[in-house]
């Protein structure tokens, strides 16, 4: 062998000249001294091996001058592991680089997930982005987007979108006050609206077992959302009537089967069960039809009712036949039917009565709440279930299957909606083909669409007063 040892070091001086052009010959007679020589040929490769070894690399920049030159990604990233800092100065942007770091570090951003609320995480580049579930939204989903259409926007009573982002605004019904969370609704009066404070008597409908509370609860049935173009046939048989006399009476008492069906699939109520239930008078005292009490002095009903003049009507009243503890009789000082009402289709069958006095609000004559318009679209929706009362018939000839509807008597009465420890007015009984017959059913004017009128009728009239 001859020699070995100086064709390496050779090789080292050639590669150190290529990549400096000065200190050659210094390196040249430097690094053979610095080297221990070894005569063990294990050690050591033949010269066209070693030459072919060395230069199989490329240069690489390891030495003092490297800063000075431009960034070079084979370089600094591939031939060594470069830091991010390293690749910024080549890629220059943000955006590019974490594209590039995260494809060199294997770096995958959505193994753990870090979208909240059942959010999907997926790769965009160098960032990750959520895929949000409704309701929700930011950067990893962690905002609940607040909408009156969701969950009515988180408010106890009424609900306005203020924007399409997350913000509503919360208020209440007239009676109650806004809490500080700009939530939740409580009482300012003794009698707000929308409350019972009685009971319901211990006579138990046949349907009892099948429904949650012990109230008579129809489905205010999906008709047109516009009840001007609610149908273009003629009721066959609306709801007034029912008789006053003790005769009348007697054929409606009731037996062991058909205990508590006054209105068909429902059951008899203690007095204040529903305290804003009114019974509507002729002169003579017959009562011939039912409202509802939504104000001190302001009742609503259905048109259909008023061939007859009212005279006056009855609050707290549980006995048609008797006075009751706490009943009040106010006369009727004006009628006022919807201007769009048609006796022959029944089109906006809605009316409003004005009393002559205020009535004395208490446990057993309290008001019904109006719901807003969003409310009201809420709670008649997805097949909630309303509530009806009145003083109709209870039994009917037909009637084969136990059912529930409206009867002769119950016209105007109102249809009453539960929510959040309020009830809200959402119907008035209107019309129907027979009683509790089988694919036959009850109509009733949908307050939703009549909220406008009802708030105009209202304040132009008390405006008028006013300026008397």
């Amino acid at each position: 062998m001859t020699n070995p040892p100086l064709v390496l070091i050779s090789a080292h001086t050639e590669k150190i000249c290529r990549m400096s052009s000065f200190g050659c010959q210094l390196f040249g007679v430097v690094l053979p001294l610095s080297l221990t020589v070894t005569w063990t040929s294990a050690m050591f490769l033949q010269q066209r091996d070693a030459v072919q070894v060395l230069r199989a690399r490329q240069p690489r920049a390891n030495f003092f001058l490297e800063e000075m030159l431009p960034g070079n990604l084979e370089r600094e990233c591939y031939e060594e592991t470069c830091s991010q800092e390293e690749a910024s100065e080549i890629f220059q942007t943000k955006e590019k680089t974490m594209e590039f770091w995260y494809r060199y570090k294997n770096l995958n951003l959505c193994e753990r997930n870090p979208c909240l609320n059942g959010g999907m995480c997926s790769v965009d580049r160098s960032d990750f982005v959520c895929l949000c579930p409704p309701r929700y939204m930011g950067k990893m989903c962690e905002i609940e987007v607040f909408e009156c259409q969701y969950r009515n926007g988180g408010c106890l009573q009424y609900c306005t979108n203020k924007d399409r982002t997350v913000r509503v605004e919360c208020s209440c019904a007239k009676g109650y006050r806004l809490q500080e969370d700009d939530r939740s609704c409580e009482a300012a009066v003794p009698y707000p609206c929308g409350r019972k404070w009685q009971g319901i008597s211990t006579y138990r409908s046949v349907l009892d077992d099948l429904l949650p509370l012990n109230e008579s609860k129809l489905h205010l049935p999906d008709i047109s959302a516009d009840p001007k173009t609610l149908s273009s046939h003629t009721p066959s048989n609306h709801t007034s009537g029912g008789g006053n006399s003790t005769e009348d009476m007697l054929f409606e008492t009731l037996d062991e089967d058909n205990v508590d069906t006054r209105i068909l699939g429902g059951q008899l109520e203690k007095q204040g069960g529903s305290p804003w239930q009114v019974l509507i008078h002729r002169e003579n005292g017959y009562g011939f039809c039912g409202g509802a009490l939504i104000s001190s002095r302001w009742i609503v009903s259905a048109a259909h009712c008023f061939d007859d003049t009212p005279h006056h009507v009855t609050i707290g009243d549980l006995d048609k036949m008797l006075p009751d503890r706490g009943e009040q009789t106010i006369r009727v000082e004006l009628l006022v039917k919807h201007p769009h009402f048609h006796e022959y289709t029944y089109d906006s069958d809605i009316a409003l009565l004005y009393l002559a006095q205020p009535v004395q609000l208490g446990p057993y004559a309290t008001p019904i709440c109006l719901p807003n318009a969003h409310l009201a679209q809420m709670l008649l929706r997805d097949s909630r279930m309303g509530t009806v009362t009145g003083w109709g018939v209870t039994k009917y000839l037909g009637y084969l299957e136990e059912q529930m509807d409206a009867c002769s008597g119950d016209s105007g009465g109102p249809f009453v909606s539960y929510y959040r420890d309020t009830w809200y007015l959402t119907g008035v009984v209107s019309w129907g083909e027979g009683c509790g017959t089988k694919g036959k059913y009850g109509v009733y004017t949908r307050l939703e669409n009549f909220l406008s009128w009802i708030e105009e009728t209202v304040l132009g009239h008390e405006e008028n007063i006013t300026h008397v």
